[in-house]
């Protein structure tokens, strides 16, 4: 009975002090525009927490996009220090009609509802000019989320439009651990 009741103990602080959740911590971020829409563009981390580093960006937005702001998504990952191997690339999602629910892909309507809680801000890429900035950012540990496998990733975000092809792009690299 001891023995039962040791093991019990045992069990229960290992499941209340373990954390056997999924993680997906930022490592780098690095973000370039071509300048002809932007300038003062800046993003970084910033160590809020040992496990879990936070996003900042801004910048300052010259001209209003009104129609045809569009995203280009690329996601890469790599295991065992292998090249990264493209496993997810959307192209032309428009930014602007996504904002209003003109989705029916599971995947975005699940990043855009993350992308709402974190800043109401981000719609006003769409007819706005401006400064705009966000900061501590970071990537929710969504059920979505939790089918990808561990390892090291990488996300490049392209934005643009008629205008201009390189509004402004985010690369950021992640490990993600479960």
């Amino acid at each position: 009975m001891r023995k039962f009741l040791l093991i019990f103990a045992i069990f229960i602080l290992t499941f209340n002090f373990c954390d056997l959740k999924f993680h997906h911590r930022l490592t780098k971020v690095e973000c370039n525009t071509s300048e002809k829409s932007i300038s003062k563009l800046f993003c970084y981390l910033r160590a809020y927490d040992r496990r879990k580093p936070v996003g900042n960006f801004g910048f300052v937005l010259h001209r209003k996009i009104t129609d045809g702001l569009f995203l280009l998504s690329r996601y890469h990952r790599t295991k065992n220090d292998e090249p990264y191997t493209q496993d997810l690339f959307m192209e032309r999602i428009e930014v602007c009609k996504l904002f209003l629910g003109a989705t029916n892909t599971i995947f975005l309507k699940q990043v855009l509802e993350w992308a709402m809680k974190i800043s109401k801000d981000l719609t006003k890429l769409c007819n706005y000019s401006g400064e705009l900035k966000f900061y501590n950012l970071t990537i929710p540990a969504t059920a979505l989320m939790m089918i990808l496998p561990s390892g090291s990733h990488r996300t490049t975000l392209t934005f643009y439009d008629h205008e201009d092809e390189n509004i402004f792009n985010i690369t950021y690299w992640a490990i993600i651990t479960k």
